[in-house]
């Protein structure tokens, strides 16, 4: 399967990255474009909802306004997809349906397509990509400043002592533990107690948000299967519930602070680990707690040392002749560099097949015309009649994903000559 860009440029097939408010607050628009280039982006409606509360926030020598449209240019500059909301997907799977847990972004929406002997998938313009379009423009909607109010008032609102209460009952019974390894253990015990297993899904219908004429098919459906284990039942809920309930035993273990509500927000980014390879942060609450909840096969990486290397990365490219750089980064770093000491290339060979570093197989040279030709051939393919079945993943021949790409970011070109800015019609 081949991934597009509408514009008909192939998708970098980098480590599928999370990353929270801290980082991007971290990195420069010119360091973006390395994040971008060399990275999958998977942005989380926790990071959505972080930024535009941005506009209730006072800020010394800038606008809120100005803090919102810097965040949005970078978030654009990514090309980033967009991952569906926790509370929504905890409830397909308490229904029955399959969440895939396997690194990669769960996007909602694709349209399934049979064109010239091919099927595939398309997925149009996300409605996220038209708000940081607006936001880019400091057109903010009074439906945006009603959420940034709601999210405030909702922080100030969170009564972390009535948790602290409640969970320092059940700590004193059970046992406090002495770290935040004993709260994971203590919290997962909980969670696939099969004596508790009945309170436990009543416990994640409230505290995971699920809404309420679902409780009831939920119930029977859970009766049906024999009242498993909620790990066992909805495998993607259980994560969620154990990270309620981790921060829960935590606030209760006087190991977070009760005193900090923000610390609620920070370990919702939590929800969405199952979504990707690597997780960036230069938050200290999540150095602490997203390592206990990340798979063997994943990697947690400070906002320090993810911010170090994209300058690292942009100095190197800086050096190259400027007949290379105008060619565009998509043409002469399609993948990161194979010599020095970056780490984008060590989480390359660690998530990705070795073969990348076969030159054989890197980004193939085309003329001019033939870069005319795939770029139609791809936007024939996203225009292609809709299929008569859906095509799963792993059936398609080619995806398609029609993102407001930039031709350029800080002082890089992005795009190679000659490939127009499609930006404006995608977003009629």
């Amino acid at each position: 399967m081949v991934l597009f860009r509408s514009d008909g440029t192939e998708v970098s097939t980098g480590p599928i990255l999370i990353f929270d408010k801290s980082l991007l607050e971290a990195v420069s628009l010119d360091e973006c474009v390395w994040l971008a280039q060399f990275y999958r982006a998977n942005v989380t409606p926790m990071f959505f909802v972080e930024t535009i509360a941005d506009l209730e926030k006072d800020f010394k020598e800038r606008t809120p306004e100005g803090v919102v449209a810097r965040l949005a240019l970078k978030t654009s500059a990514m090309t980033a997809d967009a991952n569906a909301h926790h509370v929504k997907m905890c409830t397909a799977n308490l229904l029955g349906h399959e969440i895939e847990l396997r690194g990669v972004p769960a996007i909602e929406g694709g349209r399934s397509v049979a064109e010239k002997g091919k099927k595939g998938i398309v997925f149009g313009v996300p409605d996220e990509a038209r708000m940081l379009s607006r936001w880019q423009q400091r057109k903010f909607s009074d439906a945006d400043r009603a959420t940034a109010r709601e999210w405030r008032a909702a922080l100030e609102d969170l009564d972390l002592d009535r948790t602290y209460a409640t969970f320092r009952r059940l700590v004193e019974k059970a046992g406090k533990p002495k770290d935040l390894e004993g709260v994971k253990a203590l919290a997962d015990a909980l969670v696939a107690d099969p004596s508790q297993a009945e309170a436990m899904l009543g416990l994640a219908f409230m505290t995971l948000g699920i809404p309420r004429e679902a409780w009831g098919d939920i119930f029977n459906r859970w009766k049906g299967a024999g009242g498993p284990i909620l790990p066992r039942f909805a495998p993607y809920a259980a994560h969620c519930f154990s990270v309620e309930m981790f921060f829960s035993i935590a606030i209760g273990s006087d190991l977070i602070s009760k005193d900090r509500p923000s610390n609620k927000a920070d370990l919702a980014y939590l929800f969405y680990l199952p979504f990707c390879m690597v997780f960036t942060s230069s938050d200290r609450l999540h150095e602490k707690t997203v390592p206990l909840f990340l798979r063997g096969n994943q990697t947690f990486v400070s906002g320090v040392e993810m911010k170090a290397d994209l300058k690292k990365l942009d100095e190197h490219y800086s050096a190259l002749p400027e007949e290379t750089k105008a060619k565009g980064v998509m043409s002469f770093a399609f993948r990161p560099p194979l010599e020095g000491d970056f780490l984008a290339t060590k989480l390359w060979d660690k998530h990705l097949l070795p073969i990348w570093r076969d030159r054989r197989v890197a980004k193939p040279e085309r003329s001019s015309e033939a870069e005319r030709e795939l770029i139609q051939e791809v936007r024939d393919l996203g225009k292609g009649a809709t299929a008569t079945e859906r095509i799963g993943l792993d059936a398609a021949d080619f995806v398609v994903m029609e993102h407001v790409a930039p031709v350029q970011v800080g002082k890089w070109r992005i795009m190679p000559p000659g490939i127009e800015d499609d930006s404006a019609n995608l977003l009629k």
